[in-house]
This record gives structure tokens, C-alpha cells and sequence, in this order.
């Protein structure tokens, strides 16, 4: 399943599991829906769209820089996969579609 999104922010990361020792390293992605209107439109206590977070590769960080740092418009692929007996959905790739257009945001205001 593909989802639009905007990367709103990032940050490299590594750690030691303290188990193991091995040393773990990733790069934070914290992204909003491109489409925002539906959760703004809410009329519960939710006042605007709060980020999600998820980790992609170290490498990816590089990725970003070359594609003019952040926000920025991608395509996230999630998959369904089996962890544990239970069934997860997780990032399978991000495709980075372009820069976050200042029409979109207006749009989405706009509408909201």
C-alpha cells in the first residue's frame, strides 16, 4: 500500500543494543499525511495533525540531503509482514516525489 506523505523532519540515530552489543543505526522520519484535510476536519479534541514517526536505513539521511533537505514530498510503501505470530505493517521502501509545493499547504488550509 502507498501512501503520500511529507517528510517533515529527520535524524540519524545509533545505539548499542545493550544486549547484544551490536551497534544499530537508522535515520528517524517524523511525516504527516500529504492529504491532511480529513484529520482537520475532525470535530473531536484533535486540533491539526500530529507526526508520525518511523526509521529507515542510516544511509537514508544522504538521500534527503540530496533531494534539498526537508520537507519534502515521498511515497512511503507499507507491507504487511508476520512478527511473532501477529501480523505488522511495516515501511518496505520511500520514494522521494518532489519538493512540498507552498500551493499544497495553502490548499490544505484553504479546505480545512
Amino acid at each position: 500500500m502507498v501512501e503520500k506523505t511529507i517528510i517533515l523532519y529527520a535524524k540519524q540515530w545509533s545505539m548499542t543494543d545493550e544486549e547484544t552489543g551490536e551497534l544499530r543505526r537508522g535515520t528517524s522520519l517524523w511525516y504527516v499525511p500529504q492529504d491532511m484535510r480529513p484529520v482537520i476536519a475532525m470535530e473531536d479534541e484533535l486540533l491539526g495533525q500530529q507526526p508520525a514517526k518511523v526509521s529507515e536505513d542510516f544511509e537514508f539521511y544522504n538521500t534527503l540531503i540530496q533531494a534539498g533537505g526537508c520537507p519534502v514530498a515521498a511515497d512511503f510503501d507499507w507491507v504487511l509482514r508476520t512478527r511473532q505470530n501477529k501480523k505488522v505493517t511495516v515501511l518496505n521502501s520511500v520514494k522521494i516525489t518532489g519538493p512540498v509545493k507552498a500551493e499544497v499547504v495553502k490548499e490544505v488550509v484553504k479546505n480545512g
